[in-house]
């Protein structure tokens, strides 16, 4: 409570309420960092809608530092009022917290190195091979779900830098992560590329306390009416992150439309097991426990060297009555 003397005597001025936000400050651009120029300060496009929030619910922002990977505990334990920083929608998010209206679409991008470009196009390319990712993230979910299927090796990071810097030096064939991730991985990396084909689509959402839901659907109001103004349009352009994606998600939210939590892709329903040793045998494929030779690998064969192991994979094998046979 702020003190003020006046002719009258002492007068008592209410203090502003505040809109605590929660995000991680190590995150670094585009999504929150602390300012170059005075250190004591965030800066990043969540930032902007931190206090474009606060703004239209006449209330003082105020930054609360908590690490990204302690984001949603602390959410829950009512640390803030509302955490920021590329937090993605997910099913497991939303049975725990209260969530807001997605208000940032992107993709899920595979970033290989340049020479490995015409080879490695998709999950299915890598198959037995090693892809790094950020931990706790949606492109994690991804991976494990295709691990199961392709033999992928998930290699899970604390951080978003040194995935790219590893796949540079060679320690990794891959790395699978949203795309304002993957162009700021690229841009730090040279000689790396992303993927022309996404691997999923995914949406950055805030999150509240569970039982916070009134204030989220006050939140939900704002984001709305900035998607109609513009407002949040002007914030993404500032960052560089304004595309063709935007104006489809903001008409489906603002049509009420129910929006999956996420969109995977490039998974695969059936794989053979990564393990397995393929041979053709007639119009039958056959597992073989045995390494094969690359002698093994005819045109009908893939053939791939995985850090564990190397083996032949028939690429359009199918399940037919309890064994894999030839389309």
């Amino acid at each position: 409570m702020i003190w003020l003397v006046v002719a009258g005597g002492l007068g008592v001025v209410a203090q502003q309420p505040e809109l605590r936000y929660g995000g991680d400050a190590e995150g670094g651009a585009p999504f929150m960092e602390a300012d170059p120029r005075n250190p004591s300060q965030v800066v990043g496009f969540e930032v902007d809608i931190a206090e474009l929030l606060a703004r239209a619910l006449g209330r003082a922002p105020r930054f609360v530092q908590s690490a990204f990977i302690t984001l949603d505990a602390t959410a829950a334990r009512g640390d803030f009022d509302i955490g920021l920083g590329g937090v993605e929608d997910t099913a497991v998010r939303r049975s725990r917290l209260a969530v807001t209206v997605p208000y940032y679409e992107f993709r899920e991008l595979l970033t290989v190195r340049e020479a490995d470009g015409p080879r490695f196009r998709t999950l299915a390319d890598l198959a037995g091979r090693r892809v790094g990712t950020l931990g706790s993230t949606l492109a994690f979910d991804i991976l494990q779900q295709a691990g199961k299927a392709l033999g992928l090796v998930v290699v899970p990071y604390e951080n978003d830098v040194h995935p790219y810097s590893d796949l540079a030096l060679g320690r990794l064939d891959a790395v699978v992560l949203d795309a304002v991730l993957a162009e700021r991985g690229v841009k730090r990396n040279p000689g790396l590329v992303n993927a022309a084909t996404s691997v999923g689509v995914g949406r950055y959402v805030g999150i509240l306390a569970p039982e916070a839901t009134a204030l989220r659907e006050q939140v939900d109001a704002v984001l709305k009416q900035a998607m109609r103004d513009g407002r949040l349009e002007a914030i993404f352009r500032k960052w560089r992150l304004w595309n063709d994606d935007q104006p489809g998600l903001y008409a489906r939210v603002l049509a009420g439309s129910a929006i999956p939590p996420d969109t995977t892709a490039q998974i695969p329903a059936q794989a053979a097991e990564p393990e397995s040793v393929w041979r053709r045998r007639g119009s039958t494929c056959r597992r073989f426990s045995a390494r094969p030779s690359p002698r093994c690998c005819s045109p009908a064969y893939r053939w791939r060297s995985p850090s564990a192991s190397a083996f032949c994979s028939p690429p359009d094998a199918c399940m037919a009555r309890g064994r894999w046979a030839w389309r």
